[in-house]
């Protein structure tokens, strides 16, 4: 407590007479006040000491399982562990075997969490020993800060003893929430696709990028994924590696042909170590896409004065425009814009050019030029924008022919 002070609660019972030793540390002498007030009983938990642990049972961790209520509230201290320091140790003991898994799921809950439960911190300590004293023998773990889902490494068949605890005191010790669960033993599962992103999707293949995850007991060697777009052909591809339990691996999936239209792109898993998944609903990802754009790279080599005003910019054939680039202001650089065109007005694209120096790209100031290429790097129309024809705008305007008002690309 603040200031040298200090305060201690313990059961007292009638008849007994009690003897109060007051110290100070070191040098530290002098006067000092002492009160002593009663209240009702405070009466241990059940499981307060090692000796009286509560025996937990685990299940598969579904997702199905819901937490118990448990109380820190009156008991009494137990030994400090490698977290606490020299803050009390108040806690509850527990004890479990580990049945066939190398790994369990420890979830504590407490206020913050779940506002049923009036504890507000929880730490705990975990045990392959005996009880000892205060405490027990052989520690394993010690989380100082244990809210939340713990994963326990821990021995096949093996009996464990638990604490869970605070350092006790008034807004600090109270009821908490505690599950206890396995995982399956073969379990694996796409956590995400990091491409492609939803929405518009540009070309005619794609190659999924996935995020595979080991959600099982044993080390992942292999598993199958299915991927496909709804409506359109499916694909698989067996994965070979070595994931631990929850660990990822990121994966790209061989190239598949995209179907045009808009589609829902699954991805999911199965026969995890060639043995049944067990547990499916973690299996699968999806991802809403439009397969209906073009890729096209704009490149554009300045001359040796760019000018703040030189922007281009892309329309489709009702000239609504859908990219632009621009302005240019360091010369004699090579600037390149990719964009995914929308073809669901046609697969036709206008572009028009401008300089506000008046110079163009090319020949006065430098030898520039301009040039649209498919993803694969084709070329596909470009010119040097020759300020002999037009400074300003290319195609230059108004046109020289009364047709060739943009620059067209098919």
């Amino acid at each position: 407590c603040p200031g040298g002070t200090g305060t201690v609660t313990f059961n007292a019972y009638t008849g007994n007479t009690y003897w109060i030793a007051v110290n100070g540390a070191g040098a530290s002498e002098g006067g000092y006040q002492l009160s002593v007030s009663c209240a009702p009983i405070c009466t241990p938990p059940a499981n307060d000491l090692c000796a009286n642990a509560t025996v937990l049972a685990h299940t598969l961790a579904d997702g199905s399982g819901t937490t118990t209520q448990y109380t820190n509230a009156c008991a009494t201290v137990d030994a400090p562990t490698s977290c606490s320091g020299t803050l009390p140790v108040q806690g509850v003991w527990f004890t479990f075997n580990s049945g066939a898994y190398d790994h369990l799921l420890l979830t504590l809950q407490n206020h913050a969490l779940n506002a049923t439960y009036t504890a507000s911190t929880l730490s705990y300590a975990l045990y392959k020993g005996a009880c000892s004293g205060l405490g027990a023998q052989t520690p394993v773990a010690y989380v100082g800060a244990g809210v939340g889902t713990n994963a326990l490494s821990v021995v096949p068949n093996t009996d464990y003893r638990l604490l869970v605890y605070n350092n006790g005191g008034v807004g600090v010790s109270g009821t908490f929430g505690l599950l206890l669960e396995h995982p399956a033993q073969n379990d694996a599962g796409i956590t995400a696709i990091s491409d492609p992103a939803a929405g518009l999707f540009c070309g005619s293949q794609l190659a999924p990028k996935v995020t595979l995850k080991n959600y099982g007991n044993a080390n992942l060697t292999s598993a199958h994924i299915a991927y496909g777009l709804s409506g359109g052909v499916q694909h698989s591809y067996t994965w070979t590696g070595n994931l631990g339990f929850l660990a990822s691996a990121t994966i790209t999936l061989p190239t598949a042909i995209a179907e045009s239209g808009a589609h829902v792109l699954t991805v999911a898993t199965s026969l995890p170590n060639g043995a049944t998944d067990g547990l499916p609903a973690n299996d699968a990802q999806t991802v809403s896409i439009n397969v209906a754009g073009e890729g096209v790279t704009v490149n554009v080599k300045t001359d040796h004065l760019p000018s703040s005003g030189f922007n281009w910019t892309i329309y489709d054939e009702g000239y609504t425009p859908l990219a632009t680039g621009g302005p240019y202001t360091t010369g004699d650089s090579l600037y390149s814009t990719y964009s995914c065109l929308p073809v669901t007005s046609g697969n036709c694209f206008l572009m028009i050019i401008s300089d506000g120096y008046g110079d163009g790209l090319c020949c006065t100031n430098g030898n520039g030029y301009w040039e649209i290429r498919s993803p694969s790097g084709k070329l596909l129309l470009g010119d040097i924008f020759d300020n002999a024809v037009d400074a300003y705008q290319s195609p230059a305007g108004p046109a020289i022919r009364s047709e060739y008002a943009c620059h067209i690309v098919c």
